[in-house]
């Protein structure tokens, strides 16, 4: 039995290609290797929000923005919604003669999210335009949190339906019983990387939409020091 961890890469658009490892090999018989059912845990979680107020506007600017030449407006809060998943794999191998069956026995997959929030330095943490900044990004938080309550239990549900493509064995040389591994590793890290992106689009569908114009005027009007603030007065 060997145990690996995988990481999976997140917000990745891949072609999900779903090749059954057995078909990779040579033809077995039925007798030759066992069937297994592998055992599918799916923990979701979302981690306790990091706040951070130690990075002046004018730097929250620059980290919300790739492109300088693009900036538009200054940068007062930001809220970073990442979604991860990992795996760890448990795999079977039965010695048969001069061949091993090499099958995945079970699989525990955690699906989790750490959230950033940041307010601008510039702003006090007692006066009115920190305490306006940062109920607008806790909005962000909720949204988040939402989504990934949501996506828990999709994430669940369309693991624990893929793995069962993996209930059989496959009969290799044992030099080869790592690539066969690898094999199966590979295409469980692509629908895990599905599951990021789809969940990471609808996140940052929801965000822009929390991010609009009247919401702005809103935040705005709550507060007058605004400029005074910014220019360290």
């Amino acid at each position: 039995m060997r145990k690996n961890r995988i990481k999976s890469a997140c917000y990745i658009l891949v072609a999900i290609a779903l090749l059954v490892v057995v078909s990779s090999a040579p033809a077995l018989a039925a007798s030759s290797c066992p069937e297994i059912k592998p055992k599918v845990m799916v923990k979701s979680l979302t981690k306790k929000t990091k706040k951070h107020h130690n990075q002046s506007a004018f730097n929250l600017t620059t980290l919300h923005n790739d492109d300088p030449r693009k900036i538009q407006g200054t940068t007062l809060g930001l809220h970073i919604s990442p979604f991860y998943m990992t795996a760890e794999y448990l795999f079977k191998e039965t010695d048969v003669g001069a061949r091993t069956c090499v099958s995945l026995s079970g699989i525990k997959v955690k699906f989790y999210t750490q959230p950033v929030l940041l307010v601008a330095s510039n702003f006090p943490k007692k006066s009115c335009e920190f305490k306006a900044v940062y109920a607008h990004e806790k909005g962000h938080d909720r949204i988040l949190r939402g989504v990934q309550r949501k996506y828990s239990l999709k994430a669940k549900k369309d693991m624990t339906k893929f793995i069962r493509r993996f209930g059989g064995a496959t009969s290799v040389s044992k030099d080869r019983v790592h690539v066969i591994q690898g094999r199966i590793e590979e295409q469980i890290n692509r629908k895990m990387d599905q599951i990021v992106l789809e969940a990471g689009n609808v996140v940052n569908n929801r965000q822009s939409a929390h991010d609009s114009p009247t919401e702005y005027r809103r935040v705005s009007d709550m507060c007058d020091g605004w400029d005074r603030q910014l220019n360290g007065e």
